[in-house]
């Protein structure tokens, strides 16, 4: 019987791709020396936390000077994402501008309603959800190729009470609303790091 994943272990699986993609950028020197700070955050707002990981990313702006943008993360996992939800984690980041910033919410066990997943993609919230099963899946790459993910399936993946059996093990669109075709976690940060590092 496969192990579920609980809140702790999604935040781990959450930082462990972050710290995959960020390193692999170094190569192309597109990041400073330092690139990447990861902080944890445990805020408490009426008794829930609203967002609880920040990474940091520093790189190489055109005119030589050192540029920075935050991905503020929340990937607790404790009920249904709700619109509401979704409003206080935008009120925990009211004080810092929206052109450093970049938002993700990021769940396993509880769906989005279909009001948040709409509400996210007007505020420019990314949204993902990874499979409950902790046991790790090669993906069927062949078929990723040949079938992607469409809309509709994105939809019902974040949606459905049960993760379902899908075809992946990952579902998400990014904060500027572009799907992950490929299916990971990692691809999924690969992709929104390509929003922010020029």
């Amino acid at each position: 019987m496969e192990k579920s994943l609980t809140s702790g272990d999604l935040k781990v699986k959450v930082l462990s791709a972050l710290k995959v993609v960020c390193e692999a950028r170094l190569f192309d020197r597109s990041l400073m020396a330092s690139p990447v700070v990861f902080s944890i955050y445990e805020m408490g707002l009426s008794g829930s936390r609203q967002f609880n990981v920040v990474a940091e990313l520093r790189y190489n702006y055109r005119n030589g000077l050192a540029d920075y943008k935050h991905w503020f993360i929340n990937c607790d996992d404790a009920e249904i994402v709700t619109v509401d939800t979704l409003k206080r984690f935008l009120v925990s980041l009211r004080h810092f501008s929206e052109h450093n910033i970049r938002k993700i919410f990021i769940t396993s066990r509880y769906p989005f309603n279909r009001g948040a997943v709409r509400y996210a993609f007007e505020k420019r919230i990314g949204l993902a959800r990874v499979s409950p099963a902790a046991a790790n899946k090669k993906p069927d790459t062949g078929s990723d190729l040949i079938l992607g993910i469409g809309p509709l399936e994105l939809k019902k993946a974040l949606c459905n009470n049960e993760f379902g059996i899908r075809r992946k093990s990952f579902y998400g669109f990014t904060s500027r609303g572009k799907i992950e075709h490929f299916g990971s976690l990692e691809n999924y940060f690969r992709r929104e790091m390509f929003n922010i590092i020029p």
